[in-house]
């Protein structure tokens, strides 16, 4: 998964400099094809970060589980909870 991660993470930067490019360029010489394309490119990016988000928050999960079930096996000798060290957890 982090393969997959980091290729999203490069295709939303690239996604969002081309946006801001071609906004710029529409900004310097307003007319129908650049402004056609910086909303293609918004959408393309809005779809890009929704979807880069829910990888994200998936993948943290997963980790979340992993801990889980590596402490409930005995692996681990205490969880992150709440914000601090839970030695006594169970």
């Amino acid at each position: 998964m982090h393969a997959e991660r980091v290729v999203h993470l490069i295709v939303t930067m690239f996604c969002s400099t081309f946006l801001l490019m071609v906004l710029g360029f529409a900004i310097l010489h307003p007319s129908w094809p650049p402004l056609a394309l910086s909303c293609l490119f918004l959408t393309l990016v809005s779809a890009y970060l929704v979807h880069y988000f829910r990888l994200e928050n998936g993948v943290q999960r997963w980790y979340h589980l992993s801990n889980e079930m590596r402490f409930r096996a005995g692996q681990v000798g205490a969880r992150y909870e709440e914000k601090r060290v839970n030695p006594n957890s169970s």
